[in-house]
């Protein structure tokens, strides 16, 4: 399963994402080890309520972290767990068949098609849809610090919506599971007969130099797995569902970060399809799975986040703070 979690990691140079989270755990595990032993050296006369409290909420946090290890601990067991050729294949092609049907063309093909006028567009933005598809994980890492800096409880419903995001999209990983277009048809790593029209659509596709290159680093990425191992995540699409999140909660949390996450979620968008990473079902899929866990989040995640997130986001705050001004302070001393 970690074999699993180091290829997306890798794949989606999701590197520092999965740093803040390791912080994240590490410190609230440690900061509950530390409370736990004050409480067991303190007597209890003495112990302020407010320790109290926020040992109490160090521990239904961390049973929280606990549970999402869990989660993602099942994502990478239904991923690691080949389904058969047979449907994979078949959910594949209903996909494809629902962006023809819906679309009018097979999207992923159709950006690099010679009948789509705006294919020397979508050639010159290439390296930046690309750039910006691997820069999630950069950019969801980022929201996720300064929401945690500004705004704790915020932060706590962020953190939920992801979570609850990856839960909402298990029974379609599980149920529908669903090759990349890239490797469902580009690559047919189901070594399957493919359907006559779409085969020819795979026969025309002419990829330019930057998909080249990106296709190079997927099965770079790749090439360290086990043979029979299938990314059976495209539907729905996760780029898009946290995306999704980080521009509802970034925007809410600091209204002039929509100039920026707005755009990014723009881009985001076109790029998963434009990879040939994902249908342009799954896109819509994924957003729609980021709006329903931000609006049961948004529901049921209505009170004050536990002590223990308030007490991190304080110390985060006063860290930005501090380093705000050491480097206002190295550009007075260079001026």
């Amino acid at each position: 399963m970690l074999g699993v979690l180091n290829y997306y990691v890798n794949f989606g140079r999701a590197e520092i994402l999965l740093l803040f989270f390791f912080g994240l755990i590490s410190y609230l595990f440690l900061r509950f080890l530390t409370l736990l032993v004050q409480k067991i050296f303190w007597r209890a006369a003495q112990e302020p309520f407010s320790q109290q409290l926020l040992l109490k909420s160090a521990f239904s946090f961390c049973l929280l972290i606990l549970l999402s290890l869990v989660v993602v601990g099942l994502a990478m067991k239904i991923i690691d767990t080949p389904a058969s050729v047979a449907k994979i294949a078949a959910v594949d092609n209903f996909l494809m068949a629902a962006d023809k049907e819906i679309f009018g063309v097979y999207v992923p093909f159709w950006f690099q098609s010679n009948a789509n006028a705006l294919k020397p567009l979508f050639d010159w933005l290439s390296a930046v849809l690309i750039a910006t598809y691997l820069s999630l994980g950069t950019v969801l890492a980022a929201v996720f610090i300064f929401v945690l800096a500004v705004n704790s409880q915020k932060f706590y419903q962020m953190f939920l919506a992801f979570l609850l995001s990856i839960v909402l999209s298990l029974p379609f990983w599980y149920f529908f599971p669903s090759l990349s277009p890239l490797e469902g048809y580009i690559e047919n790593v189901p070594g399957v007969l493919l359907p006559a029209d779409i085969s020819e659509a795979v026969f025309s596709y002419r990829p330019n130099d930057d998909l080249k290159i990106f296709f190079v680093h997927v099965k770079s990425v790749k090439a360290n797995m086990a043979d029979n191992f299938m990314a059976v995540t495209t539907m729905p699409s996760m780029h898009v569902a946290w995306a999704t999140i980080a521009l509802y909660f970034g925007a809410l949390t600091w209204a002039a970060l929509v100039y920026f996450l707005a755009p990014f979620y723009i881009l985001t968008f076109i790029a998963a399809v434009y990879t040939m990473q994902h249908y342009a079902v799954d896109t819509f899929a994924g957003a729609l799975i980021a709006v329903a866990a931000i609006t049961v989040v948004k529901k049921f995640a209505k009170t004050e986040p536990p002590l223990i997130i308030s007490e991190l986001s304080a110390q985060v705050r006063r860290g930005l703070n501090f380093l705000a001004s050491r480097l206002r302070a190295i550009r007075l001393r260079r001026d």
